[in-house]
C-alpha cells in the first residue's frame, strides 16, 4: 500500500497526537497530580515522548501488530505506552493488575504479548508469573513509586530518553486494524479478549465530543487536557 495515500485516507488514532503537536503545541495534553505536584506535558512534549516510546519498542524488534501488555494504575507513563502503541501500529493490552495469578498468566499467554511493561509497584507480583509466560521476550519497568525491581527489567525512562523523538510516519495502518484488546474479568470462565479497532475508538471519541458539546475553540484548551489521576 502506498504510504502517502495511507496517511491521507486512514483513520488512525495515533495521528491525532501528531496533528495536535503541530497545531496546538504549547497547550496541555496530559496532566497528573502526583504527591501534591502537578505534572504536565504539552501536546508537543507528549507527541515527542510517544515517538520515543515507538522507537524504543522498535529497537527491541517489536513490529506493527505485535502485542504489548501493560500493567499499572493511571499515570503519564501509562498513557505514553497506550497512545504510543496507537501511533506505532502495535496492539496494547491493558491488564487488570488486580486479577489473580492464573488469570494474568492466561491473559498474557492468550494474547501472545511480546513485551510486558509494568509499573514498579507491581513488579514483585509479575516476577511471580514470569516463568509461566510463553511469548514475553522483554520486560520493562515504569518507575512511578520508586520501588526497587529485579535486574531483568529494562528501565522505561532511560530507554525512551535514549530513543529518537523523530516522527514515525512509515507505518501503514488500516481503519479496522486492532489497536487494543480489553480482557473481561473472567468471573464465570476464562477472560475473553475484546478487540477495538482504530475506527471504532475514533467513532467512540467523536460521539463523546458531540455528547459533551465540545466546540472547536474549546478542544485545544487546558480544560480538555487528559487528566490521568491523583496520587497521594
Amino acid at each position: 500500500m502506498d504510504m502517502q495515500k495511507n496517511l491521507i485516507d486512514r483513520v488512525a488514532m495515533g495521528d491525532i497526537f501528531r496533528r495536535k503537536a503541530s497545531t496546538l503545541p504549547h497547550l496541555d495534553a496530559v496532566v497528573e497530580f502526583r504527591e501534591g505536584t502537578r505534572r504536565c506535558l504539552s501536546h508537543r512534549q507528549f507527541n515527542e515522548s510517544l515517538n520515543r516510546v515507538a522507537h524504543m519498542l522498535r529497537s527491541l524488534g517489536i513490529q506493527p501488530g505485535d502485542r504489548v501488555a501493560l500493567a499499572g494504575p493511571n499515570s503519564i507513563e501509562f498513557e505514553q505506552v497506550i497512545y504510543r502503541c496507537m501511533k506505532g501500529g502495535f496492539v496494547v493490552i491493558p491488564l487488570n493488575h488486580l486479577q489473580g495469578r492464573e488469570d494474568l498468566v492466561y491473559t498474557i499467554n492468550h494474547c501472545s504479548a511480546k513485551v510486558v511493561i509494568v509499573e514498579d509497584s507491581l513488579a514483585d507480583k509479575f516476577d511471580g508469573i514470569k516463568s509461566d509466560l510463553d511469548s514475553a521476550e522483554h520486560w520493562i519497568n515504569m518507575v512511578v513509586t520508586g520501588c526497587s525491581v529485579s535486574s531483568h527489567y529494562l528501565d522505561f525512562q532511560t530507554a525512551i530518553n535514549n530513543a529518537s523523538a523523530e516522527e514515525v510516519i512509515d507505518v501503514v495502518i488500516k481503519d479496522r486494524d486492532p489497536l487494543q484488546i480489553l480482557y473481561t474479568s473472567g468471573t464465570t470462565s476464562k477472560p475473553k479478549g475484546l478487540e477495538t479497532s482504530h475506527l471504532a475508538l475514533f467513532m467512540n471519541t467523536l460521539a463523546a465530543i458531540i455528547e459533551l458539546g465540545v466546540e472547536p475553540k474549546m478542544a485545544g484548551s487546558s480544560r480538555y487536557g487528559l487528566y490521568v489521576g491523583v496520587r497521594n
